[in-house]
């Protein structure tokens, strides 16, 4: 989570991988380099996978305002029938890109 990076609050945390929003800036810098515009992102509807999804949008707004992001969920110990739903939704998006956070 990203307010673990207050050092105020939190002065002896350490990360040993960036953050949400370094992630989805990594993400957001491959996606440039592949020419893709739109991209259905696959999570887990828990606080790692919002809070994730939530970064991915919100460093697209200022990074790459061009990318279209669809976005489908799971719930955690999602059934083979929700699994299965939860593909539809992304095959109906017609997109080529995925990127899944399970």
């Amino acid at each position: 989570a990203t307010e673990l990076d207050d050092k105020v609050q939190h002065k002896l945390f350490g990360r040993t991988i960036p953050n949400n929003d370094g992630t989805a800036l990594a993400l957001l810098a491959q996606l440039t380099t592949w020419d893709v515009n739109h991209v259905a992102v696959l999570h887990i509807n828990d606080a790692y996978g919002n809070d994730l999804v939530d970064g991915i949008r919100l460093q697209a707004q200022s990074e790459r305002p061009d990318l279209t992001i669809a976005t489908v969920n799971l719930n955690t110990g999602a059934s083979n029938t929700s699994i299965y739903q939860a593909i539809q939704q992304l095959k109906e998006t017609q997109y080529t890109y995925f990127y899944a956070i399970v």
